[in-house]
């Protein structure tokens, strides 16, 4: 059986880049769009070209997709998980790109059928890394994954074909895949994404809570704003991923202090030596961060590349003649 539909549920900025990819990698593919929160954004990408249509209902959007991509929060993916598992068809492909893998794959396995929902999530391009902008539909590049890794999590009960579809996707992104346990995922993202956003939080705490803070705040600018502006723009939600893996939270915090605690120590002997290299020595090492991350290439042994070529007919081919649920 061949893909046809290529359904969109919970239009984000992430989800947007991925419709704008497949529009221009698989265009025989119909896309189709839902956000349950805001219907009005679907239509308005409907008229930009991100997808063929917009179904304002969540029930047809699921019925017609052949590959479903998921990204809503956990609490409306909760929502909507059990009407996937009774709506979609037989044959669909599911995956979701938010992050909190663990969790994500204990929904599937509770409400959707067994074999084809595969854990993914691509990692922006370093060459798209900046102020996003405020709107939604501007912020959406078809190169925001381009020249970077695609994680898949897929489960041991998966179906092949599954997996094949939705690692062809990520190859439409222009993303090398990356396979990584869930686990494994959820406390390397903890750190990579929520230390800093707690990180923020107790900046503004520290200073926010002091005497001084009256007369502190008229002087504080554009530098200040932008080190303290994502823990404020994402509070939602914020909370509940804190304690989502306590354990993990509290674990990278400990290193951070201990960090921390090590730099106030070496101020306190006036060290100047040792903090100067410190600053030199990771400055060099961010910098080769960020080369390997332009790069993409890795010491470490990456999925080998589906080939650009072979992709259309991966999706509009044979990928689907597999086996059905049931």
């Amino acid at each position: 059986m061949q893909a046809q539909t290529i359904t969109f549920i919970g239009l984000t900025r992430a989800s947007l880049s991925v419709a704008l990819a497949v529009k221009d990698g698989l265009p025989d593919l119909v896309r189709v769009g839902h956000d349950p929160d805001d219907p009005n954004i679907g239509l308005k990408a409907v008229e930009r070209g991100f997808f063929a249509r917009e179904e304002r209902r969540l029930e047809p959007a699921l019925e017609s997709a052949d590959i479903l991509i998921i990204d809503l929060d956990p609490a409306a993916t909760e929502k909507i998980f059990p009407l996937i598992g009774k709506l979609t068809q037989d044959h669909a492909v599911i995956t979701h790109l938010s992050p909190k893998a663990q969790a994500l794959q204990a929904l599937a396995d509770k409400y959707l059928p067994e074999g084809f929902f595969v854990n993914s999530a691509p990692v922006q391009s370093v060459n798209t890394f900046g102020p996003a902008g405020a709107d939604l539909l501007e912020s959406a590049d078809a190169n925001l994954f381009r020249d970077s890794l695609f994680c898949m999590m897929p489960s041991s009960k998966v179906d092949s074909g599954a997996v094949d579809t939705v690692r062809a996707l990520g190859g439409v992104l222009g993303s090398k895949p990356f396979f990584i346990d869930t686990a494994e995922y959820d406390t390397y993202t903890t750190a990579l994404d929520l230390l800093p956003k707690l990180s923020q939080l107790a900046l503004f705490e520290a200073l926010h809570s002091q005497t001084a803070w009256t007369d502190m705040r008229r002087l504080a600018g554009e530098r200040f704003a932008n080190s303290t502006v994502e823990f404020s723009d994402q509070a939602e939600g914020m909370a509940k991923a804190i304690f989502t893996d306590k354990n993990a939270t509290l674990h990278w915090m400990t290193k951070h202090i201990e960090a921390l605690t090590e730099i106030k120590g070496w101020i306190e002997k006036t060290d100047e030596e040792a903090v100067g290299q410190l600053i030199t020595e990771r400055s060099f090492e961010r910098d080769i961060w960020l080369q390997a991350r332009k790069d993409n290439q890795w010491e470490e042994g990456v999925a080998s590349e589906v080939e650009t070529q072979n992709l259309r007919d991966m999706f509009v081919g044979g990928m689907f003649n597999r086996r059905r649920r049931g």
